[in-house]
């Protein structure tokens, strides 16, 4: 049995810090992790490429933060083993629809 997660239907990460990262609609992305330097031009070599060193993962995550009321928001990044869990958010039991 696969536990296939759909990174289109993520809407929190769960991380060390205990706290659940609330996830703006299908910004949840996984990819390569590193380091660049964007001023060096799109096919600059990464400064770190995940996997080159013993302990830097070779997939990361990213997403868009959903902001407080203020409206504010901000892109986290991350190694892929730094998340403990992912939700797709709270279901309704009455409609049987996300509450998100």
């Amino acid at each position: 049995m696969s536990l296939a997660i759909d990174v289109d239907h993520v809407s929190e990460v769960l991380l060390s810090d205990g706290e659940w990262h609330r996830v703006a609609d299908g910004s949840f992305e996984l990819d390569s992790y590193e380091y660049v330097r964007a001023a060096d031009g799109p096919k600059a070599a990464p400064r770190l490429g995940g996997g080159q060193e013993k302990l830097v993962p070779a997939t990361g995550a990213r997403w868009t933060e959903r902001g407080d009321t203020s409206g504010n928001q901000r892109v986290m990044f991350c190694p892929l083993t730094a998340i403990q869990a992912v939700s797709y958010g709270w279901v309704s039991r009455s409609s049987g629809k996300r509450a998100n």
